[in-house]
């Protein structure tokens, strides 16, 4: 639900959260959307969040050079390449940054 036009609202988990905080704080050089603030509604969680208006890949893809592909498909791999560079700390499962475990 978008609030305003640069802010959204989102039903969130806490992994998630946790997840989205981390990535602001150690690797901010990744473009990714920012958290505001996070409202916990017992069993729901909200979270405030940058809205960034735009066309989806999927899409935007038929529609793009060959050229401006290759050039995401670069992009896209620099951020997973620097997202593979984060380490957990000892002892946490794969999954949520705070232990959560993995999750659909």
């Amino acid at each position: 639900m978008i609030l305003w036009q640069r802010l959204l609202l989102k039903w969130f988990n806490s992994a998630e959260y946790a997840t989205m905080a981390y990535l602001a704080e150690h690797a901010p050089d990744i473009p990714a959307l920012r958290q505001h603030g996070l409202i916990d509604l017992d069993p729901y969680k909200v979270t405030f969040m940058t809205y960034i208006p735009s066309m989806t890949l999927t899409k935007a893809w038929p529609t793009l050079t060959l050229e401006d592909k290759v050039y995401i498909q670069r992009q896209l791999g620099d951020i997973f390449g620097r997202l593979r560079t984060l380490r957990q700390q000892d002892g946490y499962p794969s999954g949520g940054i705070g232990g959560q475990g993995v999750s659909d």
